[in-house]
């Protein structure tokens, strides 16, 4: 839950029932990982996933103990030992675990390459 805070004074503010940020000069620090953040609500993103702070971590990999926050994260780390790719390309049947990959793969056949290297001018996709 949030509590209010006077942004007028540096303080100590309690996000989430977590008492570690502080707000100092128009930006909000992560007084674990020492980020900033122009609003609380960045701070609160960014604090769900902050590993520098310390929280209950209730979803346990079965396989090799690894332990997230939230379960969608713990989803998309299984598909690593389960080996399930359901990001298929439709053009040449490539497969993917994740679905970023999946996109940098469908580059290739759009003809995309936004990356330029400086030195010898090739066009890169990623």
């Amino acid at each position: 839950m949030f509590h209010k805070v006077n942004l007028a004074a540096v303080g100590e503010v309690t996000l989430t029932g977590y008492s570690y940020c502080l707000y100092v000069a128009d930006v909000f620090l992560c007084e674990a990982c020492g980020k900033t953040y122009p609003s609380l609500l960045c701070l609160d993103n960014h604090t769900k996933c902050c590993r520098a702070v310390k929280r209950e971590r209730p979803y346990v990999c079965p396989e090799c103990s690894n332990e997230y926050t939230q379960k969608s994260s713990l989803t998309q780390h299984s598909r690593a030992h389960d080996c399930k790719k359901p990001f298929v390309c439709t053009q040449c049947g490539y497969k993917s675990a994740y679905k970023s990959n999946l996109k940098k793969h469908l580059k290739i056949h759009m003809g995309k390459k936004p990356l330029l290297c400086e030195e010898c001018s090739k066009k890169f996709i990623y």
